[in-house]
């Protein structure tokens, strides 16, 4: 009997321990800084961690204040990154050192602490684009471009636009050509191949660009407030 209630107290006192430790979490405080070492406010502060794949996923779980600090807690114990980014700014993610920050999270070390510093900065595409027939705003598109060193326009990046992303970072110090713009119910604008439509943005400039798209039926040509 003595036996059997000593085994009952040692399963529970293992099942105790295991608990504690799984309800333990993590915590990562730190600063974002720019190419000056000046805070920066507003940077977006995301963990990641490599797939399968060999990308990176994660979440982005903060916001730097004034004084470029923040804090990410609940975080579950493990190794993982730091990356942090201002798009707005040019401030795009870099997942290698300084960019991206590796912690490592334990029960004897839930919290750790990071420095990430920023830079260099992009250039800022600002597009816009309207209804060539009613003037009203097109919210929901998409824009590819190229460096116009590209031998070909088989290798071409892109983002897409919508009433809350309204600007992307494009490379800064290099001639970029826009190739397309288009929008679901409209034709596609492509840059004339004898005249393209070109940019070249210094390091942290923003540039804004409109566009018209001829509608493909009447029924877009009324309006388009999507």
């Amino acid at each position: 009997m003595r036996a059997a209630w000593f085994l009952i107290t040692l399963v529970l006192i293992s099942a105790a321990l295991c608990y504690s430790q799984a309800a333990i979490e993590g915590k990562v405080i730190g600063v974002v800084v720019d190419e000056q070492n000046q805070p920066i406010n507003g940077a977006q502060v995301c963990t990641r961690v490599t797939s399968p794949s060999g990308g990176a996923v994660g979440n982005c779980l903060a916001l730097t204040d004034r004084s470029g600090q923040f804090e990410i807690d609940h975080l579950p114990l493990g190794t993982f990154g730091i990356v942090a980014s201002k798009v707005d700014d040019g401030y795009i993610e870099h997942h290698q050192a300084p960019g991206m920050q590796k912690v490592t999270l334990s029960a004897e070390a839930p919290q750790a602490s990071v420095a990430l510093k920023l830079g260099p900065r992009e250039g800022v595409l600002v597009p816009s684009v309207k209804n060539a027939v009613t003037g009203e705003p097109v919210y929901d598109f998409m824009i590819t471009w190229r460096p116009v060193s590209a031998p070909s326009r088989g290798n071409v990046d892109g983002a897409g636009f919508s009433r809350w992303v309204r600007s992307t970072p494009i490379p800064a110090e290099k001639d970029i050509a826009i190739d397309s713009v288009s929008a679901r119910g409209y034709k596609n604008w492509a840059a004339n191949s004898s005249s393209p439509l070109q940019l070249r943005l210094e390091r942290g400039e923003q540039k804004a660009v409109t566009f018209e798209l001829e509608p493909e039926d009447a029924a877009t040509a009324v309006g388009d407030t999507r």
